[in-house]
């Protein structure tokens, strides 16, 4: 079974997409705009209306630690 998000903004990294859909398990199977959806039998369908998504983005910045500077020696 797959998780469907409908109607979000997305950002691909290439193009924005107003009104997507974007369908993934443990990874991203499909994302596309929702002109183009086409309902699957497992799907689980989630309205995401107003949300804006960016598949595959992991931020991974970081505020520092015990006030810190990174260049300093532990």
């Amino acid at each position: 079974m797959a998780t469907v998000l409908i109607h979000p903004i997305i950002y691909t990294g290439k193009r924005t997409i107003a009104d997507g859909y974007l369908r993934f398990d443990r990874h991203i199977i499909s994302v596309g705009s929702f002109s183009a959806f086409k309902l699957q039998d497992e799907d689980d369908i989630h309205d995401a209306e107003g949300l804006t998504i960016v598949p595959g983005f992991i931020d991974i910045h970081t505020h520092g630690g015990l006030w810190r500077r990174f260049h300093e020696p532990g």
